[in-house]
C-alpha cells in the first residue's frame, strides 16, 4: 500500500502489475481489499490501481474531519486527482454498486480520461424518495450506534445463498471488512448516494468501451437491471457471473477476472 496526498485526501492505494491502467472501485461500505483476490489474477497485464474511497478503508481526509456528505462527484474528481498523481493520462475504470455511481460521474466530468467502462452490480437510476431517505436513516443511525448493526443487516442480501452455505470465510471476511470502517465515511458516502442524479440519460454518450457485470442471485442489482443498463450504451456487452449475489470480485473471482481480462484483450489502446 502506498500513500498519495491530493485534493485534501490522503489516499491509500494498492499498485501491482505493469500494462493498461485499471482503477477498481469498491461498493459501499467497503474498502480495496475487496479487490484482493482479482488484483494478483490480473497484474501480469495492467498496472492494477486500488485505492480505498475517501473515509473508508485507510484513505482519510487530510484535515482530520469527515464531510457530513461525500457526493459522487465528488469521488469522480478526487479520481481524476489520483490518477494525475499516478501520472496516468487515462485509465479503464471498473466500478461496483456505489463504485459504479463514481465511475458513471468520472465518465460524465471527466470523459477523456477513460480507456474503457466495467460497471459490476449496479445501477444508472438514482434512488427513489423513500429509498434516498432511508439511506439518510442509515448514515443517522451508523453515526451514533456504529457499523456492527449495518454489517449484520448487509451481510446476508450482499452475498448468494451458495456463498453463504459453502463459503464461511468469505462471509467472515465481508463482515470484518464492514466492521473496520470509519462510521463517519460511512455516513457521508450514504448520503452522497441519497442525492445523486440519475445517469440514464447519458449512457447512450458512452463512446468508449464498456462492459456490465452482474451476479447471478443479485438481489440489490439483479442480471435483468445490468442488462437494460447495458442495452443502452452503444456496443456494451452483459455478463452474468455465476455462483455471485452482489459481490462477485469476493465470490466468483476468477470468473469476474477472467471477465476483465477478456475485455482488457479486446481493449483498443490508441496510444
Amino acid at each position: 500500500m502506498v500513500k498519495f496526498r491530493c485534493n485534501g485526501v490522503d489516499w491509500a492505494v494498492d499498485l501491482s502489475g505493469r500494462g493498461t491502467p485499471i482503477v477498481f472501485l469498491h461498493g459501499f461500505p467497503f474498502d480495496r481489499t475487496m479487490y484482493s483476490f482479482v488484483a494478483p489474477l490480473l497484474s501480469d497485464k495492467c498496472r492494477v490501481i486500488v485505492p480505498d474511497l475517501p473515509g473508508f478503508g485507510e484513505s482519510r481526509f487530510s484535515s482530520g474531519e469527515i464531510p457530513d456528505q461525500f457526493r459522487m462527484e465528488d469521488y469522480a474528481d478526487g479520481l481524476a486527482s489520483l490518477l494525475d498523481e499516478l501520472e496516468e493520462v487515462k485509465a479503464v475504470i471498473c466500478g461496483l454498486s456505489m463504485g459504479g455511481y463514481i465511475a458513471m460521474q468520472f465518465f460524465r466530468r471527466h470523459p477523456d480520461r477513460l480507456l474503457g467502462l466495467i460497471f459490476c452490480d449496479t445501477r444508472s437510476t438514482p434512488d427513489t424518495e423513500d429509498a434516498a431517505e432511508r439511506r439518510k436513516h442509515l448514515a443517522d443511525s451508523v453515526y451514533q450506534t456504529g457499523t456492527l448493526p449495518l454489517a449484520e443487516q448487509m451481510v446476508p442480501n450482499l452475498l448468494s445463498p451458495s456463498t453463504i452455505a459453502n463459503k464461511a470465510d468469505i462471509v467472515l471476511y465481508l463482515r470484518e471488512m464492514i466492521l473496520r470502517q470509519d462510521p463517519s465515511g460511512v455516513a457521508a458516502a450514504a448520503r452522497g448516494m441519497a442525492v445523486r442524479d440519475d445517469s440514464t440519460p447519458y449512457l447512450s454518450g458512452i463512446s468508449v468501451p464498456a462492459i456490465a457485470l452482474g451476479g447471478n442471485d443479485d438481489c440489490i442489482s439483479p442480471p435483468d437491471v445490468i442488462s437494460e443498463m447495458a442495452t443502452s450504451i452503444n456496443g456494451c456487452e452483459s455478463v452474468t457471473i455465476p455462483e455471485s449475489g452482489h459481490l462477485p470480485p469476493l465470490e466468483n473471482p476468477r470468473f469476474f477476472a477472467a471477465t476483465v481480462r477478456n475485455f482488457i484483450d479486446r481493449l483498443y489502446v490508441g496510444n
